[in-house]
């Protein structure tokens, strides 16, 4: 049976921890725990921590008529800007005691299929790995995830760390992209479909056509409770107990409501309700008083997952820089592993990455914020 150094060391050399941090796929999170901000804003390495993002929006121009050998003619058919990006620090620590680690020995001794001590080196190696990977390594990514809706959401990432650290990243924020509700969603005498078709509307002005909606339960809860959206999206008729014909009160399912936001050149609702959590509390990723509107970009991104293996992403609106973590050599996440053997034998692990969101298409996001609900 491995003690705890060996098993750790055996694991360092095979680059098990390694292959977690950059796993392209680990972004995306796992089966019951996806990460949507993945699919708005994909991570990409870069060369440098401090660079200028040069935003070239691209927009397609009809094609000119021509003679069969008249030169092509150009057309100016681009939008350029650009943005400073400077990355910020993300940093996480934890601890792997001795105590875990019989646990965990024990737990696979006793699914031993044989009834024999099965494979205690395997058990361990198992342990540690989901260890590692939910303490370490889903805690930067989860970061980012955080960082992802800030940046889209409020147009702002608020910083703070140990020793009273604080500072404010900001974003671009063309005016219109970011307005509160103009009534309250839970008033039966207001229609909250008319903030969204007022968004479509905005995004349409611009050129654009929204692609996605994504809120979180409180917010989708209030539409379809509200009378005015039961009344559009239509239920079902019911006879009362004189014989009179009663619409249905009942809350709307959000299948008919997407139904009918579809019929009018809107995409589905997306619901998005993930935690994070704190050693004090916890979050959600997407504010619980807000509506995040996509527009499509025609940016798409190719991750690559090796063996020649891409994963294509459609209609970004930007992408998480991931640099060069302090005392590495090339960019991406970087994990320390220490080992201590006296009394009691504990692993310590600290992952550090230097990253930050970066929205390349400031005028495709759109939000409805201050959104009241039950």
């Amino acid at each position: 049976m491995a003690d705890l150094k060996t098993t750790i060391q055996a694991m360092t050399a095979d680059g098990a921890f390694r292959k977690l941090l950059v796993n392209p796929l680990s972004q995306f999170g796992r089966t019951g725990r996806m990460y949507l901000g993945a699919t708005i804003l994909p991570e990409r390495l870069v060369p440098n921590n401090k660079y200028t993002e040069t935003m070239i929006k691209y927009r397609t121009v009809l094609a000119n008529d021509a003679t069969r050998y008249s030169p092509a003619q150009k057309k100016g058919n681009d939008i350029v800007g650009s943005m400073d990006v400077s990355l910020q620090e993300q940093d996480i620590a934890a601890e792997y005691t001795s105590e875990d680690y019989d646990a965990a020995l024990a737990v696979a001794n006793v699914n031993s299929m044989t009834g024999n001590v099965g494979n205690p080196d395997m058990g361990g190696v198992v342990a540690i790995t989901n260890w590692f990977n939910t303490r370490v390594n889903l805690a930067l990514i989860e970061k980012i995830e955080k960082m992802r809706f800030e940046a889209l959401v409020s147009a702002s990432i608020a910083l703070s760390g140990d020793n009273g650290y604080t500072d404010t990243v900001t974003y671009p924020n063309p005016t219109g992209q970011r307005v509160a509700a103009a009534g309250s969603w839970i008033d039966n005498n207001y229609d909250p479909l008319q903030d969204l078709f007022e968004r479509m509307t905005f995004a349409a002005s611009k050129g654009y056509t929204i692609g996605r909606i994504i809120a979180g339960n409180p917010v989708i809860f209030a539409l379809l409770n509200n009378t005015k959206v039961k009344a559009a999206v239509g239920g079902y008729v019911s006879v009362n107990s004189g014989g009179a014909l009663t619409a249905s009160q009942a809350r709307v399912s959000l299948q008919a409501l997407n139904t009918y936001l579809n019929e009018n050149s809107l995409p589905t609702i997306e619901p998005y309700n993930l935690q994070y959590r704190t050693q004090t509390g916890s979050g959600f990723f997407m504010p619980r008083n807000a509506m995040l509107l996509l527009a499509t970009t025609e940016r798409d991104v190719e991750i690559d997952l090796g063996d020649l293996e891409q994963l294509p992403i459609r209609s970004v609106a930007g992408y998480v820089g991931v640099g060069r973590a302090a005392g590495q050599p090339n960019s991406g996440r970087a994990v320390d592993m220490q080992v201590f053997t006296k009394k009691p034998p504990r692993v310590e692990a600290e992952g550090w990455q230097t990253s930050l969101p970066v929205i390349t298409d400031p005028e495709s996001v759109f939000v409805l914020s201050g959104i009241t609900t039950p």
